[in-house]
């Protein structure tokens, strides 16, 4: 197989140089639903108002956009990014918030939409309170980015709210096959030889981390790999990634100075990889002559410092493509039956992988 060598929660972007309905509603003094309705011709809005309002859009020279006109006469023309559960704080260093908020504002920036991006976390919650962009109506739909509870589902389907998740299961996801992309890259590990090859990834909470063990454990069973002990799976709790780098650091500490050591590392994590690579040169154990890193990541992560990381890439891009498209057609009208799209990550070679060492 060949391969290519937190004071505020919400906050609304859009083009300043722009008229936007806002603008409008606030210099005829109503609000954003009234506007709606008298541009629209729906709504009970007398006529008076209406033409009143129409005269004021007409001398602020407000256009309405193209996906507004789309999403036909629904209240905002808004949406939104839901990042459940993320530290704001870490979102720089989060290898899957990171990207999908990326690529939400890409998205939306290429289809002149305006967006609102909040950082949800229900946890802290004695009892369910809806995201604050939804419950204020900011948003006519919104792209869900990571686990959210039953009662979430329960509040949108009650009602009939449109959004799409990304990379957890929902009435309408976008999942990356994170299962193909490490059994993938375990099966070519196995062709340079690799047999002695070991698993690093998280407790399986999630949807993601669920994937990837169960595409190593396949790997596993399909190219004889097997292990001395229970340890060269190892799954980690941690959630900070500070935490999880020194959990990381002593794991392959014990690992790579075993009687029997792996030739091979998977791992379901760059924070992880780097870990490992780290420890594994302290230890004087060459990378990839004596030992091949393979981590699921992003370009971004993988080329930060050397040595370029061999890497599993979730194809953030695609599946935000996607999500959108599945958005705005229902917004249009389209009855869309329950979808789940899959989009399968890319294998990228870069320097910490090379075949088995024969002694």
């Amino acid at each position: 197989m060949g391969f290519p060598s937190e004071t505020s929660p919400s906050f609304v972007f859009r083009h300043p140089s722009r008229v936007t309905i806002r603008d409008v509603a606030k210099r005829a003094g109503v609000t954003l639903t009234t506007v709606s309705s008298a541009l629209s011709g729906r709504g009970r809005v007398s006529d008076e108002k209406r033409e009143n309002i129409r005269k004021i859009a007409n001398e602020l020279g407000y256009q309405p956009k193209l996906a507004a006109q789309m999403m036909r006469g629904r209240s905002t023309g808004h949406i939104g990014l839901i990042l459940p559960g993320f530290d704001v704080s870490q979102i720089s260093m989060d290898g899957h918030a990171g990207p999908i908020l990326q690529d939400f504002i890409l998205a939306c920036e290429k289809r002149d939409i305006t967006y609102h991006i909040e950082y949800w976390d229900a946890s802290k919650k004695d009892r369910f309170e809806p995201p604050k962009q939804i419950a204020n109506g900011l948003t006519d739909a919104v792209v869900v980015g990571g686990y959210v509870s039953p009662e979430f589902h329960e509040y949108m389907k009650a009602r009939q709210i449109t959004w799409v998740s990304i990379d957890e299961p929902a009435t309408y996801c976008v999942l990356s096959a994170t299962d193909e992309g490490i059994y993938q890259a375990t099966q070519h590990l196995a062709a340079l030889g690799h047999r002695k090859i070991a698993y690093v990834g998280d407790v399986p909470e999630f949807t993601t981390q669920k994937l990837g063990l169960e595409g190593f454990h396949r790997a596993q069973t399909e190219f004889g790999i097997k292990h001395p002990d229970r340890n060269w799976i190892k799954l980690f709790a941690a959630t900070d990634y500070r935490q999880v780098r020194e959990d990381s650091l002593v794991w392959a500490g014990a690992l790579l100075t075993a009687r029997v050591r792996p030739t091979a590392i998977v791992c379901h994590g760059m924070v992880m990889a780097r870990s490992i690579i780290h420890q594994a040169l302290l230890l004087g154990i060459k990378i990839p002559d004596e030992l091949s890193i393979i981590a699921l990541g992003v370009a971004g992560e993988a080329e930060r410092a050397p040595p370029p990381i061999s890497s599993i890439e979730v194809n953030f891009a695609d599946m935000m493509e996607q999500a959108m498209n599945m958005l705005l057609q229902s917004l249009n009208g389209t009855v869309l039956p329950p979808k789940t799209y899959r989009i399968p990550p890319k294998i990228v070679m870069r320097k910490t992988v090379a075949p088995v060492s024969v002694k």
